[in-house]
């Protein structure tokens, strides 16, 4: 597929990359956002979904 560059108006190809840029980022954001959540959820909660609150503070030294 080629696309006739002199048919394109100039001013328009920098918006498109520039939404599409914004897409990705806010795509990542919100994967990372989700991940993070449930990354959370899986390490404060044990097999029985009980909140473990003592995973909160690290293991004490014998």
């Amino acid at each position: 597929m080629h696309i006739d560059i002199s048919r394109i108006d100039p001013g328009l190809v920098p918006d498109d990359f520039t939404i599409l840029v914004t897409f990705l980022i806010a795509g990542g954001t919100g994967f990372g956002a989700v991940a993070a959540v449930l990354g959370g959820v899986y390490g404060l909660t044990d097999a029985r979904h009980r909140l473990r609150l003592d995973r909160l503070t690290a293991p004490k030294a014998k």
